[in-house]
């Protein structure tokens, strides 16, 4: 005779519990994801507002350059998972003082040299300067992948987003406002579509949570929230052309976010660091923004001159 815990009906209550629990995890991670996301995009918003005053973008270079460190401190951990021998603070400290000169360069031309030209020469500098290390520290082993590691980490992350720095230069506030607001509208897009209508995966072996619901929802909001914009005082195109910039904008921000996990999948990672509860690392915020910038900067020299 089975004993009462054994029976299939003592098991069901357990069981309709943990999908109670799973549910309500769900809930809470979506409400918690948001009420992130609303307190961000405030903060954004207030230090773009105080930043619009200077046309050099002082504010915005501060905030690019704790980015540019954060994210770069990172990737560096996440290298370093897999075996890959990376200095931390020297590629933090080469990828912030890259991404400064880019930024003098576009704020202040008539100063300091193109910033296309200073930016390659510095990023030269820092390849000689890591290969000359090595030789007078006679550190051999693993010296390629050391140095192509780093390389790609600042080619990465810095690089990329300086062309957010010829953005914010170029078109002003209305023009960071444009990339950013975007590319986010649409990962949110993405992530409650994902969650509501999410069944076939999108990459399963790459980031099994995203989903081809998710990347429809992405498409969507980044539509919307292009054209939204090309009617407000922020615009800098017309809704025609925003609409063919939101369907961009959603398809190069998602490959930047599957590039991100990519690297997080290498490394045996589901977020970059634990900085903020539901939403991850520095990295996992800013990995869409890395991949749009210089599709946004193509975009803006042809269709928004």
């Amino acid at each position: 005779m089975s004993s009462p815990s054994s029976s299939g009906k003592e098991l069901a209550p357990p069981a309709a519990e943990t999908l109670v629990q799973v549910a309500t995890g769900d809930r809470t991670s979506v409400l918690g994801r948001t009420r992130i996301g609303l307190l961000v995009v405030g903060g954004v918003v207030l230090l773009f507002v105080v930043d619009s005053t200077w046309d050099a973008g002082f504010i915005y270079a501060a905030v690019g350059a704790a980015i540019v460190a954060v994210a770069l401190d990172e990737y560096a951990r996440l290298v370093r998972r897999t075996g890959t021998d990376v200095s931390r603070p020297l590629l933090v400290v080469c990828g912030v003082a890259l991404f400064l000169v880019q930024w003098a360069g576009w704020a202040w031309p008539n100063l300091f040299p193109d910033p296309w030209v200073s930016g390659s020469v510095f990023l030269g500098l820092i390849l000689m300067g890591m290969l000359t290390g090595r030789v007078l520290r006679a550190q051999i082993e693993g010296a390629t992948q050391s140095v192509a590691v780093a390389m790609a980490g600042l080619l990465y992350i810095p690089v990329l987003l300086g062309f957010l720095t010829a953005i914010r230069i170029e078109w002003g506030m209305a023009g960071l406002v444009t990339v950013v607001t975007v590319c986010k509208i649409g990962s949110s897009g993405a992530y409650f579509a994902g969650k509501s209508l999410g069944r076939a995966k999108l990459a399963p072996a790459v980031s099994p949570n995203k989903t081809v619901a998710g990347a429809v929802g992405a498409v969507v909001a980044s539509v919307a929230a292009a054209c939204a914009l090309s009617f407000s005082p922020w615009a800098v195109m017309s809704a025609r052309t925003a609409l063919l910039y939101g369907v961009a904008a959603a398809i190069v921000a998602m490959l930047g976010d599957l590039a991100a996990s990519l690297l997080k999948r290498q490394a045996d990672l589901k977020d970059s660091a634990r900085m903020l509860p539901g939403v991850g690392g520095m990295l996992d915020i800013v990995d869409d923004v890395l991949f749009l910038a210089p599709v946004s900067y193509l975009f803006f020299r042809c269709f928004c001159v």
